[in-house]
Order: C-alpha cells, then sequence, then structure tokens
C-alpha cells in the first residue's frame, strides 16, 4: 500500500515539474543570440591597451503574468572573444569575464560594465587591471531580441 502511495507522489511531482517548466518557458520565450563589434582603448601603466573584438549577448524576454509589470529583458553577456593588444610592448591582454543583466524593455538602451583584463600569461592575473565597457543596444520588444548594438571601450573615470 505504502509503495503504492509514494509512486503515485512519485508521478504526480514529475507531471507538476513539466507543467512548471512550460509555464516558465512560455513566460520567458526561448533565448537569442546577437554579436557587438566592441573597440576602445584604456590608458595608465604600465601601458595603453587597445581593445577589439566582439561581445556575445544571449537575451530572454521576460514577461510578468501575475502582476502586469513592464517586460524585461534579462541579458548574459560574454567578453572572451574582447581581445587588447599593449601599444607598446604588444602583449597581449584577454578578459573571460561573463556579466548577467536585466533592463526594461526600451528602445535604446546603454549599458556600462567594468570589466576585469590581464597579460595573456601564466602569472598574468597578478597585475589584472579594470576597463570601462558601454553597450549601447536596440531591441525588438516583441520577443527581447538585440537587433543591433555598438561596444566602447574606455578607462575608468
Amino acid at each position: 500500500m505504502q509503495a503504492v502511495t509514494r509512486l503515485r507522489v512519485r508521478a504526480l511531482a514529475a507531471v507538476l515539474c513539466l507543467l512548471v517548466g512550460q509555464v516558465a518557458d512560455a513566460a520567458t520565450g526561448s533565448a537569442r543570440s546577437a554579436t557587438v563589434v566592441v573597440s576602445g582603448s584604456v590608458g595608465g601603466a604600465p601601458e595603453v591597451v587597445a581593445f577589439s573584438g566582439k561581445v556575445q549577448i544571449r537575451s530572454h524576454l521576460v514577461t510578468d503574468p501575475d502582476f502586469g509589470k513592464p517586460p524585461t529583458v534579462h541579458l548574459a553577456i560574454d567578453l572572451v572573444d574582447l581581445i587588447g593588444k599593449g601599444l607598446s610592448s604588444g602583449a597581449k591582454y584577454v578578459c573571460t569575464a561573463e556579466f548577467v543583466n536585466s533592463t526594461e524593455v526600451d528602445a535604446n538602451e546603454v549599458i556600462e560594465l567594468t570589466f576585469p583584463f590581464q597579460p595573456e600569461s601564466r602569472k598574468g592575473h597578478l597585475v589584472a587591471r579594470a576597463g570601462n565597457l558601454a553597450l549601447t543596444l536596440r531591441f525588438d520588444a516583441r520577443n527581447g531580441a538585440v537587433i543591433s548594438g555598438t561596444g566602447r571601450v574606455s578607462g575608468i573615470e
């Protein structure tokens, strides 16, 4: 008798998990991906570092059916393809940062991030520095997709 009850509870739990997953998928939609070209430089010691590359952005539109708040876009921003070059030494600088951000859906949005970068060497983390990335993004209000964007790297002021 107890075995039958446990089986029924497990079956009910499995059905509830499937239903919750379907509701979450309907509320958030599917993920969209975009690539934004980025350039700019960071000054300071020991040298100026010029950056160029691409930033990968995944976006999800999230609606609020319970309280009727405006839709938001959840963003996952990956800087792994952003590469720097030391202007005096020619050294390669890398950034392995990823960021998560949420914003209301607006026609144009500027998102500023402070990101770490370091020389590509075994002990590069010992001399890590920071830069500022300003992303200007345009969204499709229907699905939260990034339609277009630009990115500019600068020093922290």
